[in-house]
């Protein structure tokens, strides 16, 4: 009923052209009107290996879209009156005030609030390296067991001088949304997937959305390859 009705040869047409244009391995292709899903199908194979075929309810990896789930969930906390937006994340006043992230090297991390983070404008810069994409190194700079974990990194960062004031340049961030998770955390008393599930996603109808594994024997049942 939702991928095989009048109308939608088109849709199979042009779908079916563009993977085969751009060589893509499956594609899952959803369509809503005033708010009702209409139109649910998948294209291609979801496991190049088995040859399984792509369905409307395989799971895809969403990367940086995921922030856009991290955002909602504070403008959530937010509307409830668990935070503010302009309340500062680092220091004695901080959300963050744990003892790990008081050793900060730059005065200017007081400066930081939420909507900093949520708009990219910390004073963290992306040119000068992406500490959630080092691990390893700062494990080893570090002294602690690779790889470093959310912690160990934000102290690494904490420890290092800003790139620039913060609310005064974009500059796109990693680690501020990984921040972000950790104050959806702290305000909720939950840890994060379980905030997102219970208040964002079930409310929603949406049951079958989970944070992605490392590993390939850790992937779920219905994701694609």
């Amino acid at each position: 009923t939702y991928s095989d009705f009048e109308g939608t040869e088109d849709i199979d047409m042009q779908v079916e052209a563009f993977i085969k244009r751009w060589k893509i391995e499956g594609a899952s292709l959803a369509i809503t009107k005033d708010e009702r899903l209409v139109y649910a199908k998948g294209f291609g194979t979801a496991n190049s290996e088995t040859g399984e075929e792509m369905k409307p309810g395989h799971l895809f990896r969403i990367a940086s879209v995921s922030k856009l789930i991290t955002a909602v969930a504070i403008m959530k906390l937010f509307e409830e009156g668990y935070l503010g937006l302009d309340d500062p994340v680092f220091g004695q006043k901080g959300i963050l005030n744990d003892s790990v992230f008081m050793f900060y090297q730059d005065p200017r991390v007081e400066q930081i609030t939420v909507r900093h983070l949520l708009n990219h404008t910390a004073g963290w810069s992306r040119y000068a390296g992406d500490p959630l994409f080092n691990p390893l190194y700062i494990a080893r700079k570090m002294g602690v067991p690779a790889p470093a974990s959310l912690d160990h990194i934000l102290q690494y960062t904490l420890n290092r001088k800003l790139n620039y004031n913060p609310g005064s340049r974009y500059s796109y961030s990693n680690l501020g949304y990984a921040i972000l998770g950790k104050i959806i955390e702290r305000e909720s008393g939950m840890p994060y997937q379980d905030y997102v599930v219970m208040n964002l996603l079930k409310p929603l109808g949406i049951h079958d959305m989970h944070i992605g594994k490392s590993y390939y024997h850790e992937k779920y049942p219905n994701e694609v390859l």
